[in-house]
Parts: C-alpha cells; structure tokens; sequence
C-alpha cells in the first residue's frame, strides 16, 4: 500500500488563510512525503494548475489522487449533463496533475424527488463519464458520503450497477460512523472494489457537542487517527 497525504488536512489553515497550496506542498516535501491527494477547490484556474504542475516537479510529488466535488442528483436533465461536463473537465485536470485516480461524490438528497430516482440518475452519469476516464487512464473513486452512498451496501450497488474497472471504491473510514455502520466491517464488504482509501478517526463526544452528527443523532469530532472510534488496530 502506498500511503500519500491529502491537502484537505490543511483545511482549517487554508479556510483562515494562514496557509495554501505551495505551503502544503513544500510542507509535504519536507515530511519526506512521495504522494499527494489534491482538492479541484484549491485548484479553481489555470494559473494555479500551472502552479501546481511546477511545485509537483521542484518537489519530485506525484498526485495520488484528484478530489472533486460533483452532485447528479439535479432535477432538470441539462443540469445532469453539466455535471457530467464538469466532470469530463475535471478528468482534463488529472490527467495533467498525473493523478491515477480521481475521486468523485454521488449526489445530495433533494426535496421532492425519492431515492429510486436519485440512484438512478447517479448510476447513468457515471455510465456517462466512466468511458471517458478510461480514455485518460484515470479510475473513478467513489467516496461514501451523505445518504445516497453513506454505506457500503449503497456504494456498492451503484459500483456494480455501473460496471467498469474504471469505476471503483474510496472508502471513508470515518464517513461509515457517521452513517452509524462499523468501519471495518464496511470497508471489509468493499475490499473487491477499492481502489483508494481515506483514513479518518472521529470520537465519539456528548450531545450538544461535536462538528459532526450520524444518521442515529450521536456526535462526533475529529481527532488523531487511532484516538477515536475506527479501529486502527485491525
């Protein structure tokens, strides 16, 4: 396994404007650090991919994955081919970062269309994208995120629905908890599938604390990994 180290670390530097991308990436290559998760958020022009493309080379970095923020679950159809436009895009960034993968998101729930329907329109737009990430070498991760593809039954059925080795798993491991399912078990059931892996720990604290609220109602803050609920160990 080949570990890297994701800029998204940095966010609360970054969000306060104490650091950016070249402070991340100097910051890696003084670590020693070989492979780097980059965000298309800290990516947003072509003046900064350029940027980019130098600091990787000066600091001998490759990119392990491309992280995007993407959501098919749009009502109108024209909003659903921007996504896969987008997305298309995106793949173009990657492939000039020299990133394998490319992480991606399914899609956020929305007032008034059911879950049927959103699962359906996720599985089509990957459908869509997933040959032109084939074109570019670059295999499609799709992360466990909100209620669409929280769990590892929901990830895999869309994984599988889609059907390409282009296509495949980037387990959260502190996403499960908040979708109150085991870690290990979950990332156990995908192990067929993963092609990329996110490693976060999150604790367990008392109601009316913490950043962050499973589907059960429990609280949870984010802590060093190892310290909290996800079980390192195994």
């Amino acid at each position: 396994m080949k570990l890297s180290v994701s800029m998204w670390s940095l966010w609360p530097k970054i969000s306060k404007q104490e650091a950016d991308l070249k402070d991340f990436l100097r910051f890696c290559w003084e670590q020693k650090v070989q492979y780097v998760e980059l965000l298309d958020i800290f990516i947003p022009d072509q003046e900064t991919l350029q940027e980019a493309k130098t600091l990787l080379n000066k600091y001998s970095l490759t990119v392990s994955s491309f992280s995007i923020g993407n959501d098919f679950v749009q009502e109108k159809e024209e909003d659903r081919k921007k996504e896969v436009e987008t997305i298309k895009e995106k793949l173009k960034v990657a492939t000039q970062l020299g990133a394998a993968h490319m992480r991606v998101f399914s899609g956020n729930m929305q007032e008034g269309i059911t879950f049927e329907t959103a699962k359906q329109w996720i599985i089509d737009g990957f459908k869509e994208v997933v040959p032109y990430a084939q074109e570019q070498g670059i295999t499609l991760v799709l992360e466990n995120h909100g209620l669409l593809a929280g769990k590892s039954t929901q990830v895999k059925e869309i994984i599988n629905a889609v059907g390409s080795p282009y296509f495949r798993a980037n387990p959260d491991t502190g996403n499960f908890l908040l979708a109150d399912e085991d870690p290990l078990q979950a990332v156990t059931s995908l192990k067929d599938l993963i092609s990329f892996v996110h490693f976060k720990d999150l604790k367990e604290v008392p109601e009316g604390q913490g950043e962050y609220t499973a589907l059960s109602g429990k609280k949870y803050e984010g802590t060093i990994l190892g310290e909290g609920q996800v079980p390192m160990e195994n």
